[in-house]
């Protein structure tokens, strides 16, 4: 490369560098002109700031000013130094005790039963206020309908707690011997009703002795649930007295009838339980009156060495059972056998349970001691759940009751069950 290309070369990057920097500077000019402009915005922005902060106290200053004005006047209008205020205007207390002077004889003298009135009016003669004058004759009275519409919980005294449906008086588990069960299923062994011979009369001369046999079968009582479930939201259990606790025992009830149906009249059927009624024998009654159907059924009963530890009836059979009366006299006359300890009504030495878990017409009695039990597999029992479906999605709870039992009929033989005569 010649002396001169290299000249040449030296001064083309001389002058690429003389660009660069002019660019440099012509952008950091126009950097600083930006900056300049923002910082006048700035300025401009805290000086608007400022007037408006002065145009707040000014307002505030005047507004100040206005309202000691307006309550002086006020005060003198109440002093009775406004010119607009006529006649005097006498307040509450004043005219109180001007009443109680002017009423006092009367007032010494009052007797129960009697009252005393006094007309007081504040606001007697005030016809104007100070600049906009407000006209009180026009004032009506107040009234919940006009002023106070939605009264409601401020004028309402709550009691506390909630009232719940009354309860059954008297459930079927409290008549029945109760067991625990620890399997799911429970068996049991008992003698059949198709043994064949019995023993008989025997001596050395008649031969052969008599042979007879027992059998023998297998049952088996399977554990059922019952159960149920209601879901609340979490703000009405929050929000709500005694939801919980209410909850706690009214869903323990429910499930109690709930049982009360299926050792009843459960059909046997999986997950029903096999009910008394079900299974017990009909009665073979042609009587007419209550009691008399009754006395032929424990006639029944005792004719197959069976005895009946209770009678279970519906509560208005109860009372019509007992409201037998004379046809002549129209004294209750109710049998011999029938008698009443410490309200307890005893039929023939049986207590008459009265209970509206069976049906108005219908009525069962037997050995409630021996002829079946109730096994509790789990007790029941109440629980409350977030973790269910989409309750946390929904803030929802589910409230839970659950429990599972079997029961186990020993003597289907040993209930009769009928329809009462008077129905």
């Amino acid at each position: 490369m010649t002396e001169e290309e290299k000249k040449a070369l030296e001064e083309k990057g001389l002058n690429d560098q003389v660009k660069e920097i002019a660019e440099g500077v012509k952008g950091f000019k126009a950097k600083a002109e930006a900056n300049e402009k923002t910082l006048g915005e700035i300025k401009t922005s805290q000086e608007e700031t400022a007037n408006e902060v002065k145009g707040l106290n000014d307002w505030k200053v005047k507004k100040d000013e206005t309202d000691q004005k307006n309550q002086e006047a006020l005060d003198n209008l109440i002093a009775g130094k406004g010119k607009e205020v006529q006649p005097e205007v006498k307040s509450f207390a004043r005219q109180l005790s001007e009443g109680i002077r002017t009423n006092f004889e009367a007032i010494k003298g009052l007797k129960k039963g009697q009252t005393v009135g006094m007309e007081i009016d504040v606001l007697t003669g005030l016809k104007k206020s100070i600049e906009n004058g407000y006209d009180t004759k026009a004032a009506a009275d107040m009234t919940f309908a006009n002023n106070f519409s939605t009264a409601d919980n401020s004028i309402t005294q709550v009691r506390s707690g909630i009232l719940a449906l009354p309860n059954r008086k008297v459930h079927i588990r409290q008549l029945l011997p109760l067991g625990t069960l620890g399997k799911s299923d429970f068996a049991y062994v008992k003698e059949a009703s198709t043994g064949e011979g019995d023993p008989a009369a025997w001596n050395t001369a008649a031969g052969a002795k008599t042979q007879f046999d027992i059998d023998l079968t297998e049952a088996t009582a399977p554990s059922e649930y019952i159960a149920g479930f209601v879901v609340i939201t979490r703000k009405m259990l929050d929000d709500v007295d005694s939801l919980a606790s209410f909850l706690q025992m009214r869903l323990l009830e429910k499930y109690y009838k709930a049982e009360d149906a299926q050792i009843l009249t459960g059909n046997g059927t999986a997950p029903n339980l096999s009910g008394l009624i079900t299974n017990a024998t009909a009665s073979e009654s042609t009587a007419t009156n209550d009691w008399d159907q009754i006395l032929d059924d424990l006639g029944q009963l005792e004719d197959t060495d069976y005895d009946a530890t209770g009678i279970l009836i519906k509560p208005s059979a109860y009372y019509k059972m007992v409201q037998t009366k004379a046809s002549t006299s129209g004294v209750y006359d109710q049998p011999s056998i029938v008698t009443m300890v410490n309200g307890q009504l005893y039929f023939n030495g049986i207590p008459v349970y009265k209970s509206t878990a069976i049906n108005k017409s219908n009525y069962l009695l037997g050995d409630f001691e021996k002829g079946a039990q109730l096994l509790i597999r789990e007790n029941p029992r109440v629980e409350f759940f977030e973790q269910d479906s989409t309750n946390v999605r929904n803030n929802k709870i589910t409230v839970r009751i659950e429990g599972r039992v079997a029961l186990p009929i020993y003597y289907s033989g040993a209930f009769i069950t009928g329809t009462l005569a008077s129905y």
